[in-house]
């Protein structure tokens, strides 16, 4: 009894059979890919991807190239026989010359850009290194202003100075000042000697954050000088950022290092696996958040750093994990987090689209009718 090898009939309804196989495995396989494409928003082919779709910082500069007139306006009480200003790269210099002359003269640069309120504005500050003798006064000026100033004449600020007159050693105030441009006064809310807070040979760092009506706080350094919620300001958003310089009878120039402005201390984390778990470690930060029901993850910057370099790291409750070395991250920052399951990375090279919904139409085969 001998093979009989299949009629012609037979092997063309297997071929169909193979292809309408295949073909069924493509489409489910497409489907499937679709669908994680638009759940999962696969932006690599590495796994994950992070996006920031709102940037925190608002500036952050530290006087590389020589300041522009269209970033900042020099203007001041010095007459143009006594103000001076001077640049190198990582420095800014302002000053006044009232060597001989008993009047309080001041300069100072001036943002044109200007910050919401809550804003964290920082700069970096060269120490005092002038000493005053009798009746001689030097101040160096960090002030949060309302930007309202050129056209309702008010000069309301936040301003922390280091001060030193006649003969003192430095001081350091914290204030707010209020009035018109003629007869502002200040209102002092605390001194501090410069030694107990900074040491005197290394620039420190000035940070000021306030609402403009009710709440106020100032650092030097990374310490917490100053702090109320329970104030009567006047100083109407939007701000800007005065770099200063006052003196009397004296020659005196300010330095400045750096200068940076950032929208919040939170950093928002959206479109992650819900009940995700993220980290974020760096030399000045460890911190931790879970991801809620919607898939956000809040990171509370430290204050007054607002901004660091470090690995951030996702884990789903699924057991994938994901992380980023050499990430910053910035107070008032919104990052989009997308990230796919290792097993499905392929899945990245599908295109991300919104299908309508397929209505199959009913195939009738002519079975019989195959030879």
């Amino acid at each position: 009894m001998g093979w009989n090898p299949p009629s012609r009939g037979q092997r063309r309804k297997r071929k169909i059979w193979k292809w309408l196989a295949v073909a069924a495995l493509l489409l489910v396989a497409t489907g499937l890919a679709l669908h994680a494409r638009q759940r999962w928003g696969l932006v690599s082919l590495q796994g994950g991807a992070l996006t920031v779709t709102v940037k925190g910082t608002l500036v952050d500069t530290g006087f590389l190239h020589r300041p522009s007139p269209k970033q900042y306006v020099v203007n001041g009480s010095a007459p143009a026989p006594l103000r001076f200003t001077s640049w190198s790269p990582g420095k800014l210099g302002v000053g006044t010359n009232d060597a001989h002359n008993p009047v309080y003269h001041g300069l100072f640069y001036v943002t044109t850009q200007m910050f919401p309120a809550n804003s964290y504005v920082q700069v970096v500050v060269y120490p005092m290194t002038v000493s005053t003798g009798a009746r001689q006064s030097a101040e160096t000026v960090v002030a949060v202003q309302t930007g309202s100033t050129g056209r309702t004449g008010l000069i309301n600020y936040l301003v922390v100075s280091e001060l030193s007159f006649n003969g003192h050693k430095p001081r350091f105030l914290v204030g707010y000042a209020h009035g018109y441009i003629a007869d502002a006064a200040t209102a002092s809310y605390a001194y501090h000697r410069a030694a107990r807070l900074v040491a005197a040979d290394v620039p420190y760092t000035v940070t000021i954050q306030t609402n403009g009506t009710t709440t106020a706080r100032y650092w030097l350094d990374n310490q917490l000088v100053f702090a109320s919620a329970n104030l009567k300001l006047a100083i109407q958003p939007p701000f800007q950022v005065y770099l200063e310089v006052q003196a009397d009878n004296m020659r005196y120039e300010a330095f400045f290092k750096h200068f940076a402005v950032f929208s919040g201390s939170t950093v928002r984390l959206f479109h992650l696996p819900p009940g995700a778990t993220v980290s974020f470690t760096a030399s000045t930060a460890h911190l931790h958040a879970t991801a809620s029901a919607g898939g956000v993850a809040l990171l509370q910057m430290p204050t007054p750093t607002l901004q660091a370099t470090g690995t951030l790291a996702v884990r789903a409750p699924s057991g994938a994990s994901w992380a980023w070395t050499g990430q910053t991250l910035s107070g008032g920052e919104v990052v989009r987090f997308d990230a796919i399951p290792l097993a499905l990375r392929w899945m990245a090279l599908v295109p991300r689209v919104t299908l309508p919904p397929i209505h199959w139409p009913r195939l009738h085969l002519p079975w019989s009718r195959l030879p």
